[in-house]
């Protein structure tokens, strides 16, 4: 049966070939190990591989050989690497005033990918005159009317995003700041 790996694309996987599937278990300087994709200590059976962001999602089989020198056998390895969103951060929102901009800190963290802020405006509400840096994460709320707010942040790493809900509550003619 082929060996399943399952592991984040940020960290370097290991698997020990030669303590968990030396079929004779033939003493060790007695076989070599090869594989077709990542290294292989050809004497000790450990094998390890560096994925990239591009292997996320991707079907990949590797082939790892073990011989002694009269025979050879093969061991297909399916990989199977995930992508972790981005966790946001985000002030809770709160009182803002009439034409008078506010400015919130976003933050977020990642597995180990690059990722951008965004503002998803179709699923705001009266979010018109609100903006975010995509690399800084500073929210400007500017409201321009009475009534509930409600900003959509994003965080996407290209491959996986998440949303956080920032509400806001405009106090009509005040000059209330978060």
């Amino acid at each position: 049966a082929p060996v399943s790996l399952t592991g984040s694309h940020c960290d370097v996987i290991q698997f020990d070939f030669n303590a968990d599937l030396n079929p004779v278990n033939i003493p060790l300087g007695a076989i070599v190990w090869s594989a077709d994709l990542g290294t292989i200590d050809p004497s000790t059976g450990v094998w390890s591989y560096a994925p990239s962001l591009a292997d996320v999602g991707a079907s990949i089989t590797v082939n790892v050989t073990v011989g002694n020198g009269t025979c050879d056998e093969t061991y297909p390895v399916n990989l199977i690497f995930e992508n972790e969103a981005p966790v946001l951060t985000c002030a809770p929102g709160g009182d803002v005033s009439v034409g008078v901009t506010t400015v919130q800190s976003v933050s977020a963290t990642d597995d180990c990918d690059p990722f951008t802020f965004a503002l998803d405006l179709g699923s705001s509400v009266n979010a018109s005159g609100s903006s975010i840096d995509p690399n800084t994460g500073e929210l400007s709320i500017f409201p321009d009317g009475d009534g509930p707010y409600s900003i959509v942040v994003i965080a996407d790493d290209c491959n996986a995003q998440s949303t956080f809900t920032v509400a806001v509550n405009v106090i009509p003619g005040s000059l209330f700041q978060v």
